[in-house]
């Protein structure tokens, strides 16, 4: 008998590696300019060093970021416990529509609408994290259940202390980008969304780097 969290770790991997191949072959992977249709393609950060706002004992995340020719974007980042990009530990959604603004130097910049967003929890301890720093908004049982381990949970209405999440009313995303090499590289992101929220400092420098 298979384990039901192993499942549904095993039942995400596909739909993610399926949807990826979907969005791949649908919309041409090129890489090679800034427009919609050149950035077309599933962006990945490879094993960052960081730390996650709410899952505190989370200190690696891999960003995928899969921009499509019709300028909409989803974007998944993964955490991960242990000092390596192996033990999952939450995963932070977000989707929506995007625009590119005109070029300045070889810096764009970008403009994110987020029209939903959701969270994955692998455990019953990252379960705990989010009750703990999400409080009433928390999408979770008060005493964490393993039957909500792998499974998605809006958190568009969410608000949490540790850190900002999109909702109806925090929703705008703003950044820079430029393409060199087939690099795509944009400026520090929040957790879970490719850019900034209005009404912090966007980034003046591009520092994060996409394969």
């Amino acid at each position: 008998m298979v384990n039901p969290l192993l499942k549904s770790v095993m039942i995400f991997g596909l739909v993610t590696a399926l949807v990826a191949c979907e969005a791949t072959e649908e919309t041409p992977s090129t890489g090679t300019s800034f427009t919609f249709a050149g950035l077309a393609k599933t962006w990945n950060s490879g094993c960052i060093t960081a730390t996650d706002g709410i899952v505190t004992n989370a200190n690696r995340t891999s960003i995928e970021l899969r921009l499509y020719a019709d300028g909409t974007f989803t974007q998944n980042q993964y955490w991960f416990t242990g000092g390596s990009c192996i033990n999952y530990a939450i995963v932070y959604s977000s989707e929506g529509s995007f625009t590119i603004g005109s070029e300045s130097a070889g810096v764009y910049p970008l403009a994110f609408t987020v029209t939903a967003s959701r969270m994955m929890a692998w455990n019953e301890t990252v379960q705990s994290y989010v009750n703990s720093g999400c409080g009433g908004t928390t999408p979770y049982q008060s005493t964490p259940s393993a039957t909500d381990n792998g499974k998605w949970k809006s958190t568009y209405m969410m608000s949490c202390f540790a850190m900002p999440l999109p909702n109806s009313g925090n929703k705008f995303v703003d950044n820079i980008g430029s393409l060199s090499g087939g690099i795509l590289s944009l400026g520090q992101s929040q957790n879970g969304v490719p850019g900034v929220f209005q009404g912090g400092s966007v980034p003046t420098s591009t520092t994060l780097s996409f394969y």
